[in-house]
């Protein structure tokens, strides 16, 4: 089969989609991939797995009144880039969408206007589809989601796009998948201070306000550690805020690493990740450590929840706090610090990597995806 991916992020970051396309184009090993784009880092994904990168222009995201100017600039760029690769699309027995809403309103609707190609748009992302509802383009975007597969990554994510009536006629959901070590091959890293951990992008998206407030406010009488990994708009500011934070309390140490390579070796160095994030499609950087066996304090946003109810631990949904509430999180990171020894029993830790193996295996994933692409 030959597969032509289409998606232009409007920044070059690493981030949870990334992770899934790099593992389901070398779950789809059999087929030719083409990526159009302009993320570099998708293109070194698809040159390192055999296929092919063609660097394209983005488009402009309609999310504010001012970019709103430019769709029309957006319409004939999109229009430009159909025709220009008009000979890959003819050719493309799929063509394959990470989402963006620059390509679901300028590209796409080409595409299955002039080709009437199969259409599949893999739906990462988290933002709540509100501004889109109130969006003068919002009629193009169910035009596009209603003649195309729209794979959603949770339940709690297909229902937000449902609530807007804009999560088309036959929306299915595919949980996303990693790949799964034995628990004999996790190497927990021993040590006798608590260590936290954050992975993701550094911006208040994330809930890193939420986070550093909720630092402010500890009051310890033990040494904690917490390793931020990642990079973002926002580093700046939190690096500031972090020193402050330090200043204040010495039993606070808080180590910035940048763009984490090995995110399994950072799991092994912590005893409980932090996911305060205020909203999400699924949770990948979860499932990720609950795979090395490392508990989760997450928010109670709706995506958040139904990973946690496949635990179906009293344990771990004690972990879960109030989201946007700063003293919520903070009552939960001290509950971790007085219950660590409980969180740290290998008992523990295999049922967390057993809930990722009955659930979230790519193996499983990638079958799904075979089957909606069949």
């Amino acid at each position: 089969m030959n597969i032509l991916w289409v998606a232009s992020p409007l920044t070059d970051t690493r981030g949870g989609a990334l992770t899934v396309t790099k593992n389901m184009v070398q779950g789809l090993k059999n087929n030719t991939h083409i990526y159009i784009g302009s993320c570099k880092y998708m293109g070194e994904i698809f040159t390192a797995n055999g296929g092919k990168f063609i660097k394209s222009f983005p488009g402009f995201e309609p999310v504010n009144i001012k970019n709103w100017l430019l769709m029309p600039v957006s319409f004939i760029l999109g229009f430009i880039q159909v025709v220009k690769y008009r000979k890959l699309y003819q050719a493309a027995d799929r063509v394959i969408v990470i989402t963006c809403h620059t390509e679901v309103f300028f590209t796409i609707p080409w595409v299955l206007f002039l080709f009437k190609k199969p259409v599949t748009i893999m739906n990462h992302t988290g933002r709540c589809p509100q501004s889109l509802y109130k969006n003068p383009l919002r009629f193009i975007m169910k035009w596009v989601y209603n003649r195309s597969q729209v794979v959603f990554v949770s339940n709690a994510h297909l229902n937000m796009w449902k609530k807007y009536d804009l999560a088309g006629k036959n929306p299915v959901v595919v949980y996303n998948g990693i790949k799964i070590d034995s628990l004999e091959q996790i190497d927990k890293l021993k040590t006798s201070e608590i260590t936290f951990g954050y992975l993701g992008r550094i911006e208040e998206q994330k809930g890193m306000d939420i986070l550093f407030r909720a630092l402010e406010s500890l009051y310890l009488s033990q040494k904690i550690t917490i390793k931020f990994g990642g990079v973002g708009v926002d580093f700046n500011k939190y690096k500031a805020w972090s020193d402050k934070i330090v200043l204040k309390n010495p039993n606070i140490s808080i180590i910035w690493l940048g763009q984490v390579q090995d995110t399994k070796a950072f799991f092994n160095s912590i005893n409980c990740l932090i996911f305060p994030s205020k909203f999400e499609s699924f949770g990948l950087v979860m499932v990720e450590a609950w795979e090395r066996g490392v508990p989760v304090i997450c928010s109670n946003i709706p995506a958040f929840i139904e990973l946690k109810s496949f635990t179906n631990k009293e344990d771990e949904k004690r972990l879960i706090f109030e989201s946007e509430n700063s003293n919520s999180l903070s009552e939960k990171i001290m509950y971790f610090i007085n219950n660590t020894a409980f969180y740290q029993t290998l008992e523990y830790q295999k049922k967390l990597h057993t809930v990722v193996q009955e659930n979230f295996s790519l193996d499983q994933a990638i079958s799904n995806i075979k089957n909606i692409l069949s």
